[in-house]
């Protein structure tokens, strides 16, 4: 956790704004993290809610859940997100995509094949604009 001492900061000024979940991704783990005997680090770990430690290894993606690959850990380090444990380990992966003028937001994990799909129904959009004749802008830009 190379940027502990901004995180922590960071997430204190969240904490004490609204009461919201922190989930923190690194490509460290739990136990490498706490070895360090550094005060910001944890500090940082008092503060969030879930650590989803380890390397992301592209060959042990399974498509399940919000972590990256299968290597990865989910750490529950406060109560708050216990109930949907099965969301963080199991659930199959999606994404929501909004579309606002010529922007596109992507929300979420993308799941195995992604791309692909996106394309072919990109395609699928185009074609039907053509054959009912509307026009629609953000998919010709």
């Amino acid at each position: 956790m190379l940027q502990a001492e901004a995180l922590l900061e960071l997430f204190t000024l969240l904490r004490h704004q609204r009461e919201l979940s922190i989930i923190c991704f690194t490509g460290f783990t739990l136990e490498q993290l706490r070895s360090q005997s550094n005060p910001c680090i944890d500090g940082v770990l008092n503060t969030i809610d879930v650590l989803i430690d380890g390397q992301y290894i592209p060959e042990l993606n399974d498509n399940k859940g919000w972590r990256g690959s299968s290597n990865q850990i989910v750490h529950f380090l406060s109560p708050k997100h216990l109930p949907e444990a099965s969301l963080f380990l199991e659930r199959e992966r999606d994404v929501e995509i909004h579309l606002r003028d010529e922007v596109a937001l992507m929300v979420g994990i993308p799941p195995h094949n992604f791309q692909k799909i996106f394309e072919q129904t990109v395609e699928r959009v185009r074609r039907y604009c053509q054959v009912n004749g509307e026009q629609d802008e953000i998919i010709e830009k």
